[in-house]
């Protein structure tokens, strides 16, 4: 994946994160899986225009997968997924 897809990708989340806070949910559930992608798409950024390793205790938000395959799975699997496989793929985890 180059840079560029990288981007739109991160572009994609945000718009999508953007609509589910105007949506005004205020479940727990929906709050942590917005702020765990937004989280992601801005340490992915880091690395991309930084060369920013993620630390360890940032991992976490790229594991969330599994989880939110049950909340959004369309979000899951064409955006999220290829996201972190990709941070894994370049080797960005410290």
């Amino acid at each position: 994946m180059t840079d560029s897809e990288i981007k739109e990708i991160i572009s994609a989340l945000r718009q999508y994160t953007l609509s589910e806070r105007l949506k005004n949910s205020s479940r727990e559930i929906d709050i942590f899986f917005i702020n765990a992608i937004e989280i992601a798409c801005n340490l992915t950024e880091l690395g991309l225009s930084q060369s920013r390793p993620i630390t360890k205790d940032e991992e976490y938000w790229f594991e969330g997968s599994y989880h939110m395959n049950f909340w959004d799975a369309e979000i899951e699997n064409k955006f999220y997924g290829p996201l972190v496989t990709e941070v894994i793929e370049r080797n960005w985890f410290r």
